[in-house]
């Protein structure tokens, strides 16, 4: 989720030419931004094949997504420009979260409750080994089941499946819309 809350700080400063020093004057964005580098962490301890936080994950990805509630809430992401609730960035943000856990579930539901993973350029910095199997993710072949939607997208560090991408979407448009809306009211 860390290259989506950076993106989102430049696409909000270099695109747009929206200041980031009023989002950082609440204390709101600070529980997102310790996630974010828990997650570095996590992913430093996966890289040298230590899975001990692997089976709390799922507790792990809902602090995270529940620590951009304080963001939601100071920023009144819940309703857009005009006051209405369903043309919200949170409810935006929020349709992206489902789709992408459901498309997540759904592929794993097929694949017998693992989600294949389909790696390249994680063999060569290391980040998987050609033994990976860690409880959750296996190394995908071709008996994997809807594999368009499986971790098939490798970033070097990890490998993401368009369900992932959409989760992470969730993030960006939160950070980007707090951005956005703190420098209007600011102003």
């Amino acid at each position: 989720m860390v290259e989506f809350i950076i993106g989102s700080f430049i696409y909000a400063k270099y695109r747009k030419k929206y200041k980031l020093k009023y989002i950082f004057k609440s204390w709101e964005i600070y529980p997102s931004i310790l996630f974010a580098l828990f997650y570095i962490y996590l992913e430093i301890t996966i890289w040298q094949q230590n899975y001990y936080f692997l089976p709390y994950a799922q507790y792990i990805k809902t602090a995270t997504l529940l620590s951009y509630i304080p963001l939601i809430i100071k920023w009144k992401l819940y309703e857009d420009e005009n006051g209405f609730i369903l043309t919200s960035p949170m409810v935006l943000a929020t349709l992206c979260l489902g789709l992408g856990s459901k498309l997540n579930k759904i592929t794993m539901n097929v694949n017998e409750n693992y989600m294949p993973s389909f790696p390249s350029n994680t063999y060569w910095t290391g980040y998987i080994k050609s033994n990976f199997i860690d409880g959750i993710h296996i190394i995908g072949n071709s008996h994997s089941h809807l594999i368009p939607l499986c971790n098939t997208i490798d970033i070097y560090y990890s490998i993401l499946s368009w369900g992932d991408i959409l989760v992470r979407l969730y993030v960006f448009i939160i950070i980007y819309n707090a951005i956005k809306i703190s420098n209007k009211i600011i102003k």
